[in-house]
C-alpha cells in the first residue's frame, strides 16, 4: 500500500484514469482489476526481493519502510520516482540475488565460509540465510523488468496544478474585463466560458467594467463604485 501511494502521489499511475464516471461499467470493472493488480505487483516485488525469514528478513523490511517513507516526504515527479524504485529494488536484488546468494552457497569456496561463519558468529547465530537456487535469481530479474515495463505503461497522473475545465459543473464563473485595460486585452477572461461549456448558462456571467483600465478592475475608486457591486450582486444571486 505504501509504494501504491508513493506511485500516485508521483503521477507514475492515475487511479482516476482507469476508474471514473465518464467510463462505462465495464471500463471500470476493467480498470479495477488494473488497480488490483497494480496493488499484488506492488507486494510481489518486496517479497520476491527480501529473506523468507530471520532477522534478514527483518532488517530488508525495516529499510523498504523507511526508505519508501522518505520517497513518499521527497521524492516529487514520474521520472524521478521510477528512478528512486529502481534504485531501491534493484540494490536489494543485488543484496539477495547477488552477494546472499554468493556468499552462502554450498559450494563456496573456503574464503566464502570463513565470512559466512564470522557473520554467524558476530550476529550470535540470528543473521542465516539459505541459497535459493541457481535459476531463481534469472526469474527475479525477469519478474522485476516486467514490473517496471508494466509500471512505465501505466496511465501516467498530471501535476496537481492542471485542471480539466469542462468538468467544472456546479461552480459559479464571473469574467471581469476593463474597457480601458491595455494590458490584458479584451476577451483574455471571457474564454473561461467557452473552456467551462459545462456549468450551466445561468450560472455564468460576463462583465465589462465602462472607463475602467488594468488596475481599476481591482483597486481604487472604480473597484469600489463599479467593480465590487457587480461582485457582490452576483454572488448573492447564486447564494439565493
Amino acid at each position: 500500500m505504501l509504494l501504491l501511494t508513493c506511485l500516485v502521489r508521483a503521477g507514475v499511475f492515475a487511479p482516476h484514469a482507469v476508474i471514473n464516471a465518464e467510463r462505462s461499467n465495464l471500463e471500470n470493472s476493467t480498470g479495477f482489476t488494473v488497480l488490483l493488480t497494480l496493488f499484488a505487483a506492488c507486494a510481489q516485488v518486496f517479497t520476491l526481493v527480501t529473506p523468507e525469514h530471520g532477522l534478514l528478513h527483518a532488517v530488508f523490511a525495516i529499510c523498504f519502510f523507511v526508505q519508501l517513507t522518505t520517497t513518499l516526504a521527497g521524492v516529487n515527479g514520474r521520472r524521478n520516482m521510477l528512478r528512486s524504485l529502481l534504485v531501491l529494488l534493484g540494490s536489494a536484488f543485488v543484496v539477495r540475488f547477488v552477494v546472499l546468494e554468493s556468499l552462502y552457497t554450498q559450494d563456496g569456496g573456503f574464503a566464502k565460509r570463513i565470512v559466512t561463519a564470522l557473520i554467524e558468529g558476530a550476529s550470535l547465530g540470528s543473521v542465516q540465510y539459505e541459497p535459493a537456487g541457481a535459476g531463481t535469481g534469472y526469474v527475479a530479474f525477469f519478474t522485476l523488468t516486467l514490473f517496471f515495463v508494466g509500471l512505465v505503461l501505466l496511465p501516467p497522473g498530471r501535476p496537481r496544478s492542471w485542471l480539466r475545465p469542462q468538468t467544472i459543473r456546479e461552480t459559479p464563473l464571473l469574467t471581469i474585463e476593463g474597457e480601458l485595460d491595455d494590458i490584458s486585452g479584451h476577451g483574455q477572461t471571457e474564454a473561461a466560458h467557452a473552456l467551462c461549456l459545462n456549468i450551466p448558462r445561468e450560472h455564468r456571467s460576463h462583465f465589462v467594467a465602462p472607463g475602467v483600465g488594468h488596475y481599476g478592475i481591482f483597486s481604487g475608486r472604480r473597484w469600489r463604485e463599479i467593480v465590487f457591486p457587480r461582485v457582490r450582486e452576483f454572488i448573492r444571486n447564486y447564494r439565493s
